[in-house]
């Protein structure tokens, strides 16, 4: 996502949706929004006084201008390989945020319910969605109940999934992922089998326009899918029992750091 932002001329790094505390981010120009509901092998947090911070590893690859600066300032390379680094706030050992793809995800990280706060928002805002690279596994259920409220006003054939698939097995009413999004969306979405590459090549010049019939073409954009006001999205939508809570949104207050002896 920086790397796009540098070809377009706006360096920057994207707004994650949640309080990073490193400096170096915060001081960094922002270019659009990057939403990880399952954290990030990058992001390290202090579980004694709820800092989060953004890190980059000394040895990886260097490949975006903007991100230079972050090397060094929170050491990726000492954290997976010893003790890993120390809160800059209160020297607690700094863990990495990462929800792993198992049955029992635990979203209790103040940071991730916040993420999750700004991805349903999203949703509720959105009038398009594409979905790559994204099977919907069945164990998911959090995600695809997050998708199913957030998208429930978006009209379906402005919906594209993009696989890759060949043969008969490729149609939507056969193909596994196809059954999956079609089960969630209706048989009305925008089912792609082509690839990435394709899919891409033939999108962009629309600007992402669904191929659909009935829908805007790219200069109207999707300003005539029809929506209802905000207000009465989250009233009409029906009821949908979620197998996790969101946490409360506001951090905890940060601990101070008390002297060794002290009560």
């Amino acid at each position: 996502m920086s790397a796009v932002a540098e070809r377009r001329g706006q360096c920057g790094l994207p707004h994650y949706g949640c309080d990073i505390a490193t400096e170096a981010y915060r001081r960094e120009s922002k270019f659009g929004t990057l939403l990880k509901v399952h954290g990030s092998l990058n992001w390290l947090y202090c579980p004694n006084c709820h800092r989060l911070d953004l890190g980059i590893a000394g040895s990886g690859r260097r490949t975006v201008k903007t991100l230079n600066q972050f090397y060094g300032a929170v050491d990726l390379d000492a954290r997976y390989r010893g003790d890993g680094t120390p809160c800059e706030d209160c020297g607690t050992r700094l863990r990495p945020v990462l929800i792993t793809p198992t049955h029992r995800k635990d979203y209790r990280n103040p940071h991730i319910a916040r993420v999750w706060y700004e991805a349903a928002r999203a949703l509720r805002e959105a009038k398009r969605a594409i979905f790559v690279g994204y099977s919907m596994p069945e164990d998911d259920i959090d995600v695809i109940y997050l998708f199913k409220r957030g998208l429930a006003m978006v009209d379906p054939r402005a919906i594209t999934v993009v696989d890759y698939a060949t043969g008969a097995g490729a149609a939507l009413d056969k193909h596994p992922v196809g059954l999956r999004f079609r089960a969630l969306f209706g048989g009305a979405i925008d089912w792609r089998t082509d690839g990435f590459g394709p899919w891409i090549e033939d999108a962009a010049p629309t600007g992402f326009a669904p191929r659909a019939a009935g829908l805007p073409g790219k200069h109207q954009g999707l300003a005539a899918v029809r929506r209802l006001p905000s207000c009465l999205v989250r009233r009409s939508r029906p009821s949908c029992s979620l197998r996790f809570a969101l946490p409360c949104l506001q951090l905890p207050p940060r601990r101070e750091r008390q002297a060794p002896g002290s009560p």
